[in-house]
This record gives C-alpha cells, structure tokens and sequence, in this order.
C-alpha cells in the first residue's frame, strides 16, 4: 500500500509542478482583468455622464475580459480546493465514501470540462480561419476560444490533482 501512496502521491506532484506556475500566471492575468475592466467601466460611465460620448466597445472589451476572469479563476480556485462544497450529507459518509464520491466528481468534471475544452479548441480554429471579429471593434474572436479551453485543460488537470490526492489518503488511513 505504502508504493501506491507515493506513486499517487508523487504523480499528483508532477502535475502540480508543471501545472502551478501556469495555473497562477493565468490567476493573475485574470486579477489583471479586473482591474482593466474597473477602469473601463468607470472611465466609460464619466465620459458617457460628463460628455456624453461613452467609449467606443467598452461593452466587448468587458465581455472579453470577462471570458478572462472566470476561466483564469477556475484552475486556480480548484488547486486551493476553494469551491462550494455542499455537505449536508457528505458529512455523514464514511471516509472511504467521501473520497470515491469526490473521485467521482472530479471524474466527472474532467469530463465535462475536457468537452468544453475540445470544442472551444475547434471553435478557435474555425473563427480563425474564417477570420471572425466583433461587432463594433475590429477584434478577433479566435482567442477568447483558445483562452477557454486554456483555462478548462487547466481546470481538467486541477481536478485531476486533487483527485488522486484524495485517493493517496485513502491508501494512508
């Protein structure tokens, strides 16, 4: 058992030693993010209230810092094991349960995530090739895609982190 626990152990570090800096790189960008789509907001409200002439695709440029945001976060908030958790009954299971539960649900949200990365993925391509740019700006579509599947496979190996950690207590206790 003790060879299963340091092979589960010492995957689950390599993931994190590769995946980490990037995880926290993309973090950042999306706190980065945040700070840019403030002063646009308020810089748009203060020219559209004291000029009246409002800064031209303010509202895409927040749409786009917004794809940002959330999928920089995810990666991020699941390598802290910062999600909700609902346990009301969680609590109540006996710990072998609790981890092929939380097995499951990693499992499960790879699964999901993978998908949304993959067709995100073939979305960048098409929008690239077909040369796709927003309404009001010039600005291409094909990145914020390849942000999304980005920050999904950075979820995926996240999840799958925090997975075999549960599954290295198990053969612990």
């Amino acid at each position: 058992m003790l060879e299963e626990e340091t092979w589960l152990k010492s995957l689950a570090r390599q993931i994190e030693k590769v995946t980490g800096p990037l995880i926290r790189v993309f973090y950042y960008m999306g706190l980065f993010c945040i700070l840019v789509m403030m002063l646009i907001t308020v810089t748009d409200v203060l020219l559209r209230w004291l000029f009246n002439t409002p800064i031209l695709g303010a509202y895409e440029i927040s749409e786009y810092l917004m794809v940002i945001l959330v999928f920089s976060a995810l990666a991020y908030t699941e390598a802290g094991s910062g999600h909700v958790k609902v346990d009301t009954f969680y609590d109540r299971f006996p710990f072998n349960v609790k981890v092929l539960l939380d097995c499951l649900t990693h499992l499960f949200g790879i699964c999901i995530m993978a998908l949304i990365a993959w067709t995100n993925a073939k979305m960048a391509y098409i929008k690239w090739e077909f040369g796709d740019i927003t309404g009001t700006l010039p600005i291409p579509v094909f990145p914020m895609h390849v942000i999304i599947a980005i920050g999904s496979i950075l979820f995926c190996l996240a999840l799958a982190t925090n997975s075999l950690n549960s599954l290295a207590r198990v053969f612990k206790e």
